[in-house]
């Protein structure tokens, strides 16, 4: 439902992030995979929505995005602080 993605907070919203990370079935899940796969077959890098949902799927299970999430958040805080 809507009502388990509206957050109050920065610490909701890191919350439901972390929970997509780390896979845990949720609509926040569904809408990262639907935009990631829109976005992967809009590059012409997957040869239909579907391939891209499903590339945008395993990337989140392996913990590839995780991992590439926690480079940029590095990344930002070593080049503001």
């Amino acid at each position: 439902s809507l009502d388990s993605l509206r957050v109050d907070n920065p610490a909701q919203s890191l919350a439901i992030m972390q929970s997509v990370f780390e896979n845990k079935p949720s609509a926040a899940r569904d809408i990262v995979i639907l935009n990631a796969g829109a976005a992967l077959y809009a590059a012409n890098v997957t040869e239909t929505l579907a391939a891209g949902m499903q590339k945008a799927a395993a990337t989140i299970a392996s913990g590839a995005a995780k991992q590439k999430f926690e480079e940029f958040r590095n990344l930002f805080l070593a080049t503001h602080n």
